[in-house]
This record gives structure tokens, sequence and C-alpha cells, in this order.
């Protein structure tokens, strides 16, 4: 029994992947100190 050959990857676009991914944790780093201040305004304004 043989099996299926697996993708192969290379260097760019494991480098490609990383980057997107950087992107994304420092876009999200961003925005989270804003979102945690609207969330705690609304318990406080709902209180």
């Amino acid at each position: 029994m043989r099996s299926e050959p697996r993708p192969h990857l290379d260097l760019w676009s494991l480098v490609a992947i990383y980057a997107a991914a950087a992107t994304i944790v420092v876009e999200a780093s961003y925005q989270l100190p804003m979102t945690l201040l609207d969330e705690w305004g609304r318990i406080l304004r709902d209180r």
C-alpha cells in the first residue's frame, strides 16, 4: 500500500506563513486594548 506524497513546502512558503501569522498577532495587539476599553465602558454604562 503506497501512501500519497505530501505537499512540499519550500522555505519561502514557510516564511510567508510566519509573516502572515506575525501580522495577525501585531494587528490583534493593536486592537485588543481599545476593545477591552470599549467593553469596560459598556459594562460600566449598563450598571
